[in-house]
């Protein structure tokens, strides 16, 4: 962190070309890419804020003890997509069922993760990501389903919106030039 200053300065000084218009190019599509990436996940903890404030108020409603903790725990652990909310799922899971004991009161906290992943993934993610990235949401939408098919998974979900990101500033410095 001392050296934050002077590594911003010159980090181009370490790149293993020699000065030339190709140096340049490189730079610029790099700070670029970084510039996006920044924002990206600027914008995944206000995705990640908005869904433990839905989260929250969803625990709320149905009468769930904790339901502050529960909300900021699941908000901070759906920073990590899919797995996140599978593992702020269990305790609150569990809670409903000691807190109410029937089988009512578990359903209804399947039904409020249900409701917010579905606000978040049809909503929420693709115009916050949209607007702060600079994609389209739909064309955020398409990216995660084809990230998580040809990549594979949840790693492809992850790696979907940043590598479009990048794509697209590779493409608008070089393929779809101002003539």
């Amino acid at each position: 962190l001392l050296e934050k200053k002077g590594i911003s300065r010159n980090w181009t000084d370490y790149l293993p070309i020699h000065e030339s218009k190709i140096k340049e190019e490189i730079v610029f599509s790099l700070q670029s890419i970084n510039d996006y990436l920044i924002l990206f996940f600027r914008g995944q903890i206000l995705v990640a804020l908005c869904d433990g404030a839905l989260l929250t108020v969803g625990f709320l409603l149905i009468g769930l003890n904790y339901a502050f903790l529960l909300g900021i725990v699941a908000g901070l652990l759906s920073i990590v997509p899919f797995l996140g909310v599978v593992i702020s799922l269990v305790p609150a899971l569990a809670l409903a069922a000691i807190q109410f004991g029937d089988w009512l009161h578990p359903l209804l906290v399947l039904g409020v993760f249900g409701l917010v992943q579905l606000a978040e993934g049809l909503v929420i993610s693709p115009k916050i990501m949209g607007d702060r990235v600079g994609l389209h949401p739909l064309t955020i939408i398409i990216a995660v389903m084809v990230g998580t098919t040809l990549l594979g998974g949840i790693i492809g979900g992850i790696l979907a919106i940043p590598l479009t990101a990048a794509l697209r500033v590779l493409m608008f410095r070089y393929v779809w030039k101002k003539r």
